[in-house]
């Protein structure tokens, strides 16, 4: 079994567009951080 994680990394509608260097997985855990603790 895979786990499959997708984040947006801007406000409103999704699109393709790079994420901000170096700093995406920090963002990640943050997001998640605020919504299970």
């Amino acid at each position: 079994a895979k786990l499959v994680v997708m984040h947006s990394v801007q406000d409103g509608q999704a699109d393709r567009r790079e994420a901000p260097a170096g700093d995406i997985m920090d963002h990640i855990a943050a997001f998640f951080d605020a919504r299970i603790a």
